[in-house]
């Protein structure tokens, strides 16, 4: 009984070894096959073991895939490298593709840290996500004219890759296709693509330049985001929308055009551009998202087009260089009136957003959130007796204003309101204040003082701490 058991436990063991290492459908002159078609003869090359992800390395050096092999005395022909089949091969250095190779599958080559540069075969169709993954040693690539699709992070961490061409006959740049190329210089984008993906191109450090070409009509959502080193960027006229963070922490760029084509500007898109200094808004914006344009902080003037209906919080704050602000005559939703240098929300008389040389006209009743917060080139401020908020943020980091008189009108100052203003030598709190929000006035370190008027019912947390002769 008991040689019993042990021939049966035996013969499941090797059972079980032989699903190991005849995962593929055949092996042949070291290479794994799975069948595709036996009406067609087609074969795809495969990875050794049974999975991937647990069976890698094993493919070394360079590499010569046939164009058809013979298996029980029939010829198959190569007609894909399929999903996973050399990942984490690290050692494998060169492939040599045949010409009837349609596909490249998932994760095909990904991790394969070694590989230097390969020849896609003019037949391929489809490059899959993640095919060419994290190939760290990928100096080159060249995409074929036969390319239709490429698949989300295709070519995502192949740090070395300095250029890519990628031809007409594709029409969408995927997500994170090449996401953290750091190395990649050189892109051209083909005619017929019509849409870039989410991070397509994100923390490509290395790349200078961009020309997205007339046929885009959308970039994605961080499409472009930390490429540090960006400074030039045409955008096609036929663009409509910039996704979120597009542009985002592109520190170098210092001009952009936006055509007429654009309807949206996402939230974030052009946030954290610090070199940033000239922007033209095209006629058909219609929408700019919240902190579109925030801390751009070499941004020196900015025109609304009439076109435009919403306009995010914090759109265009902490721009501390920002000296000129213009709204378009016909604006229905905002203006600029009187020449104040201001964004104003017309039909709540609120002050969005301010620079050093604006002047709050009269008819204004809220100074909105942040509205001249990082603003360090405000040196004097004069608040019409029209108004009866100011909102959180609104003088935040206004280190040159020397004094503010804030009239009888206004009934609440908000939170950090005049937070670190520490130029502030003088400072008068109107009669009807009634709330002092938190940190309103912490920092003012050359206020000599401060009184606090009857009327205030609520004075918040560290209001006026800092402030040498308060409470004194």
């Amino acid at each position: 009984m008991k040689q019993c058991c042990l021939k049966y436990l035996c013969l499941a063991l090797l059972l079980m070894f032989t699903i190991v290492v005849n995962a593929a459908d055949f092996q042949s002159g070291g290479i794994c096959y799975n069948i595709l078609s036996e009406e067609e003869k087609s074969v795809e090359v495969t990875y050794i073991g049974d999975g991937y992800s647990s069976f890698y390395g094993e493919y070394k050096g360079v590499l010569t895939i046939p164009d058809s092999v013979v298996y029980n005395g029939a010829t198959y022909y190569v007609t894909g490298i399929g999903e996973g089949a050399f990942w984490g091969c690290s050692d494998l250095t060169g492939v040599i593709i045949p010409n009837c190779v349609t596909y490249i599958g998932e994760g095909a080559f990904g991790s394969c840290t070694g590989l230097a540069s390969i020849v896609i075969p003019d037949r391929v169709t489809t490059i899959a996500p993640e095919a060419f993954n994290d190939c760290s040693g990928l100096v080159s690539i060249i995409i074929p004219g036969s390319v239709k699709e490429i698949g989300n992070s295709a070519f995502g961490k192949c740090s070395a890759l300095l250029s890519v061409e990628i031809p007409d006959s594709v029409t969408i740049i995927g997500s994170s296709v090449f996401e953290s190329c750091s190395a990649l210089s050189n892109v051209k984008i083909g005619n017929s693509v019509t849409g870039i993906g989410s991070s397509a191109f994100s923390n490509c450090s290395g790349l200078v330049s961009i020309e997205i070409p007339h046929c885009v009509t959308s970039i994605g959502d961080n499409a472009f985001s930390y490429c540090s080193k960006l400074a030039n960027v045409t955008i096609g006229n036929s663009v409509t929308s910039i996704g979120k963070s597009a542009f985002y922490n592109c520190t170098a760029l210092t001009t952009v055009v936006i055509p007429s084509s654009v309807t949206s500007v996402g939230v974030f898109a052009f946030s954290n551009c610090s070199s940033l200094a000239d922007v033209v808004i095209g006629d058909g914006v219609a929408s700019i998202g919240r902190d579109a344009f925030r801390n751009c902080s070499s941004l020196t003037s900015i025109e609304i087009p009439s076109n435009v209906t919403s306009i995010g919080t914090g759109a265009f704050y902490d721009c501390p260089a920002l000296a000129t602000i213009v709204v378009a005559e016909g604006n229905r939703n905002y203006d600029s009136r009187d020449n104040c240098n201001a964004i104003v929300e017309t039909a709540s008389n609120t002050l969005l957003t301010g620079c050093q040389n604006s002047v709050i006209p009269a008819g204004i009743k809220s100074i909105g959130g942040s509205a001249f917060s990082n603003c360090s080139g405000l040196k004097s401020v004069v608040i019409p007796g029209s108004v009866t908020t100011i909102g959180n943020y609104a003088f935040r980091n206004c280190t040159a204003l020397t004094s503010v008189e804030i009239p009888d009108s206004v009934k609440i100052i908000g939170d950090y309101a005049f937070y670190n203003c520490s130029g502030l030598t003088s400072a008068r709190i109107g009669n009807s204040v009634t709330s002092i929000g938190h940190y309103a006035f912490y920092n003012c370190s050359a206020l000599p003082g401060i009184e606090i008027p009857v009327s205030v019912m609520s004075v918040g947390k560290n209001a006026f701490q800092g402030v040498p002769g308060y409470g004194k």
